[in-house]
């Protein structure tokens, strides 16, 4: 059985509001061309490796609602646990 993963899908329209919660991460890619291109490269390696791709649209306010609740201070990092949680049905 191929090998799933999840891939954080952010909408254009919703960047700006994205990088106004964790545009203070360096991590965070300072436009969304260069978080396409990343994402892009990402899946492309893993779909060659013969893994499946499940993406998960991410809004910003289900990034703010998640850390909050986790107790965290938002970050890019935690885009892919809100995806895992947001895929397996948890809030």
């Amino acid at each position: 059985m191929p090998k799933a993963r999840i891939a954080v899908i952010i909408s254009p329209d919703e960047y700006d509001a994205f990088a106004a919660i964790i545009g203070h991460d360096p991590e965070f890619p300072k436009t969304y061309d260069d978080w396409l291109k990343r994402t892009t490269k990402e899946n492309e390696q893993h779909r060659a490796r013969g893994e499946v791709i499940n993406e998960v649209t991410i809004h910003p306010q289900e990034l703010a609602d998640w850390c909050k609740a986790c107790g965290l201070d938002p970050a890019f990092i935690h885009l892919g646990a809100v995806a895992v949680a947001k895929s397996s049905g948890q809030k």
